[in-house]
């Protein structure tokens, strides 16, 4: 039977396979064809067309005999996985990313899921919109990804991009490419070595250099670990007595000094000093806050954001009271101290926000920071010519 609504004729055994909901939408539905489009027909999955026992699946192959069966499913992974890679090479060949923040945040496990974590994997309602036409996936997080089975091509996906949808699959990517193309830095290429080395293995030997020998399981996150920026090994032995990975006659030689100043080893442009200096002052910035809340008798957000946005919209509302009226009071907390605090708080988004040479001379003049100045002197600013005014 064949159940038409709008543009979609769905193709079923059974009426009952339908349950329509007060949002015009489909939650339940396997086969259906477009007006315009008879001889393609779109399913969720095509299993059972291709099952070897074609006696139980007989409508299937009845089916197989009047349409291409297209698996939509599929498809749509497909054109995600392809947005993201093709995006990903575009940032690569541009270099148009940041390589502090690329590694800061830079664990083992995710150096040994790099090649899962390119490939995008998004829990979601599948519906249809028959005003427009469209499949939709409705995303758990509230956004949508919008297919056209009459194009077969997903028109939102550059938006949802630039929401940060694909965030993460397109950093795994990208520390990738860094890797094989022998531009990430030098830990990063020596443990994607060893990871390499191990794979296949059950375990390996860790040989140092004072003829010491350590059986252990061949998994990086069972031979090193990476916290607070520094590299080191799951033993009780230094990383840097480490000689060699070995497994029988083969081995990866370890030169100590590739896991050495990680933080140097990641920050290579003006941006990356910028956003490290920026996580600086955000580190500096929680722990007074934190020191302030802790040692006020008056009852506060938990956040300087939270906080931020209580006076704010206090503010705005005694602006709009008339002056007879009582305007609401400033919480017990809101002091000298605290004021100081937001005026760091500001600073740092002004920070976030710096676009050039010029922008960071304007911020250390107005700071007197010497950080900035220094930043500014190394990336191109006058040294000679502007040295008084800074």
């Amino acid at each position: 039977m064949i159940i038409k609504i709008g543009k979609f004729n769905f193709v079923s055994e059974n009426k009952e396979e339908f349950r329509l909901f007060q949002d015009n939408s489909y939650s339940m539905f396997s086969y259906f064809y477009m007006d315009g489009k008879e001889d393609t027909l779109y399913v969720h999955s095509r299993s059972d067309f291709d099952k070897e026992n074609k006696e139980y699946y007989k409508f299937e192959q009845e089916l197989l005999k009047r349409y291409y069966i297209l698996e939509y499913s599929s498809l749509i992974h497909n054109r995600i996985q392809k947005f993201i890679s093709d995006k990903t090479f575009e940032i690569f060949k541009n270099n148009n990313y940041s390589s502090y923040e690329l590694y800061k945040d830079i664990s083992i496990r995710k150096l040994q899921s790099l090649d899962t974590d390119i490939k995008c994997s998004l829990s979601y309602n599948t519906k249809i919109n028959f005003n427009t036409s469209k499949l939709v996936y409705a995303l758990d997080n509230g956004d949508s990804i919008i297919f056209d089975p009459y194009t077969e091509e997903i028109h939102n996906l550059e938006e949802l991009y630039k929401k940060g949808l694909f965030d993460n699959e397109i950093k795994a990517g990208l520390i990738l490419k860094e890797i094989q193309h022998k531009k990430a830095p030098k830990f990063i290429l020596k443990l994607a070595e060893i990871n390499t080395f191990l794979k296949e293995k059950k375990n390996v030997n860790l040989i140092f250099n004072d003829g010491n020998k350590i059986k252990t399981e061949a998994e990086l996150d069972e031979i090193f670990n990476i916290y607070g920026k520094k590299i080191s090994l799951h033993s009780s032995n230094e990383l840097e007595n480490l000689n060699a990975v070995t497994f029988n006659k083969s081995e990866v030689t370890i030169n100590s000094e590739d896991f050495s100043d990680i933080e140097k080893q990641i920050i290579r442009t003006t941006e990356d000093i910028i956003l490290h200096k920026v996580d600086q002052l955000k580190e500096e910035l929680k722990d007074k806050f934190d020191k302030y809340r802790n040692e006020t008798e008056y009852y506060m957000p938990d956040t300087i954001k939270e906080c931020i946005e209580r006076i704010t919209t206090l503010e705005k509302n005694n602006f709009k009271i008339e002056q007879e009226q009582e305007k609401e009071k400033y919480p017990g907390w809101y002091s000298k101290e605290f004021t100081n605090l937001w005026q760091d708080y500001e600073r740092i988004k002004t920070l976030e926000n710096i676009d050039n040479l010029e922008d960071i001379k304007d911020e250390a003049i107005k700071t007197e920071d010497e950080e900035l100045k220094k930043i500014y002197y190394m990336f191109g600013g006058e040294e000679d010519e502007e040295s008084e005014e800074l």
